[in-house]
């Protein structure tokens, strides 16, 4: 959304130019604007194989697979559920996106650009990645989301899982597959 709003302020800015070297000027923040939704997204198959089949004490139950495209953009999206391996009331679901760079398709826009601190919702940097959480303690439930090389989104959504083992979660999937998640960076 950021950057269509920058997008759109730039061309309303060069139709009331006449001045060559300022349209350039436009032209190339335009072209920078696109830039990281060049990328094509990685494939609902290679995203599969990011999720892990045991993580702490829980186990990956199901997995589901979603493409989105429109506006020449396009999602893909892996869904994994969890479930605590002593506890079934302690569940999660796991979810990857990657839009080729495209985060502001990704819907992550506000909490990844500013920095809050509410009594249940709040953001952090946690070695030099943006996390964002949701918790609600009446009904034990948590959303943590952490946005990826300016590429990909992992969200947590929990039912009975506290923060720390949210965290640890998210921490031992990224770092699983950090190798992977750097070598996206370049174009397909």
């Amino acid at each position: 959304m950021k950057n269509m709003l920058l997008f759109t302020v730039l061309i309303i800015l060069s139709c009331n130019s006449n001045n060559t070297n300022t349209k350039i000027y436009n032209e190339q923040n335009a072209s920078n604007l696109r830039r990281d939704s060049l990328f094509e997204p990685l494939s609902k198959q290679v995203l599969s194989n990011f999720l892990i089949d045991s993580i702490l004490n829980f186990k990956l139950t199901k997995k589901e697979e979603e493409s989105t495209s429109g506006y020449g953009y396009k999602v893909n999206t892996i869904l994994g559920f969890y479930s605590n391996n002593d506890d079934s009331k302690k569940v999660f679901k796991l979810y990857l996106s990657d839009a080729g760079g495209a985060k502001s398709i990704l819907g992550v826009g506000a909490w990844a650009s500013l920095d809050f601190n509410k009594t249940n919702e709040f953001t952090k940097n946690i070695n030099g990645k943006k996390y964002y959480m949701k918790l609600n303690n009446k009904n034990k439930k948590g959303e943590m989301d952490v946005l990826i090389n300016n590429r990909f989104v992992v969200q947590l959504k929990s039912k009975n899982v506290d923060s720390t083992d949210m965290y640890s979660i998210i921490n031992d999937l990224i770092s699983r597959n950090q190798v992977y998640f750097e070598n996206a960076r370049q174009p397909m």
